[in-house]
């Protein structure tokens, strides 16, 4: 890398967990109660993998999730059924509707929340279940590791190693962040047919894309200031290339800015829904996006990109899937994990203080940088 980033490599922490569960009666289906959130969810891949390789072929698997999240779940080719319910919480209806004729023998619950263990309370269908201790929801797990308490600035290791603690008492894995990509067919609504051909036309005019996510849900501390995307969208589209934006409905008016200032940019956030950007990001050639639930599915396409980091850490969050350059600045006060800035002067400076041209650099670095691709087809 030419660049003063760094490829990405996260760092897994080992095993030390004494738990360990023999003879396990699989019944005919593992379920597992997935985070509510995308970015959460997506995490919990390499994790799930394992888990799904450990279990018997004649086992289903399965997932409980939030409505919002099911067509995701549908991109990921190893998972059998899945239940989504709607609103906040698993209701009786689901559960004896949906979830137990599937004959479960064993839930794994990796949220960490009262509620999401008190979903897969079914002691008389489903006899293990297994989550960490906290939130006063001991007595809903049949089976209990110890609490995960994150402190603030003292990560040390992925998030995605606690998620190896939840499936590691089933058998022996692998700590490895390998998995299969996520797979969507290219079937798309009539609605999405003319920025399908336009991504077509746009490939075979050999024009390399860049996707850029420049929203961030989680608030300003994470979100690279829209004119520094501007100026990348600039560089690019002046060395031939074209932008794609995406983004929510609400992250429209950022893609306006960018699209306004050159040619070759396309804004198409909130035009897209989760399988479509899925395509999307599969089709790039870089992506550039902040630390967002559209980083982790980039990386989880295998898509190449550039993360920006402010406020938070890429120890612990960082996009796990294809090959990754992370943007960042280490300052005094960092991480700090909060939503919006607490300084008084030089507000936001972990972002401000990279530049254009060092995000502009290390993309078209990646463009030509390979690791090799991992394979999009299963193997259990």
């Amino acid at each position: 890398m030419k660049s003063d980033f760094k490829i990405y490599e996260p760092i897994i922490r080992g095993s030390h967990g004494k738990l360990k569960l023999n003879h396990v009666d699989w019944k005919q289906s593992v379920v597992v109660r997935t985070p509510n959130w995308l970015g959460d969810a997506l995490m919990t891949l390499p994790a799930l993998y394992q888990l799904r390789k450990v279990i018997p072929k004649n086992v289903t698997f399965d997932v409980v999730c939030p409505r919002k999240l099911a067509s995701f779940w549908q991109c990921v080719p190893w998972v059998d059924n899945i239940i989504a319910f709607p609103g906040r919480r698993v209701n009786s209806e689901i559960r004896e509707r949906m979830i137990k004729p599937l004959n479960p023998g064993v839930a794994v619950i990796m949220p960490n929340s009262f509620g999401s263990a008190k979903d897969m309370y079914m002691p008389g269908v489903v006899p293990v279940r297994l989550g960490r201790k906290g939130n006063l929801r001991g007595a809903l797990l049949s089976h209990r590791l110890p609490q995960f308490v994150r402190k603030k600035g003292k990560d040390t290791h992925h998030q995605v190693s606690e998620y190896f603690d939840l499936v590691e008492p089933f058998g022996r894995i692998e700590r490895s962040v390998e998995f299969p990509f996520l797979n969507v067919d290219v079937m798309f609504s009539d609605s999405f047919a003319f920025e399908m051909q336009f991504l077509l036309d746009v490939e075979e005019e050999g024009r390399p894309i860049l996707v850029m996510a420049p929203g961030a849900a989680f608030g300003p501390a994470k979100q690279w200031p829209i004119s520094n995307y501007t100026e990348v969208a600039k560089s690019w589209t002046a060395g031939g290339g074209a932008v794609l934006i995406v983004g929510t409905e609400s992250e429209r008016v950022l893609g306006n800015l960018i699209a306004e200032s050159c040619g070759h940019v396309y804004n198409l956030a909130g035009q897209t829904d989760l399988k479509e950007l899925i395509a999307i990001l599969q089709m790039a050639d870089v992506c550039l996006c902040n630390d967002s639930g559209a980083m982790h599915l980039a990386a989880a396409c295998g898509s190449k990109g550039v993360a920006i980091f402010g406020s938070t850490s890429p120890v612990a969050t960082g996009p796990i899937g294809g090959t990754w350059v992370i943007a960042q600045h280490h300052m005094p006060c960092s991480p700090c994990l909060e939503r919006e800035c607490p300084l008084q002067v030089n507000k936001y400076r972990c972002l401000t203080s990279i530049t254009s041209d060092d995000v502009y650099e290390a993309l078209c670095d990646l463009m030509i940088y390979s690791v090799g691709d991992k394979s999009s087809e299963p193997s259990f």
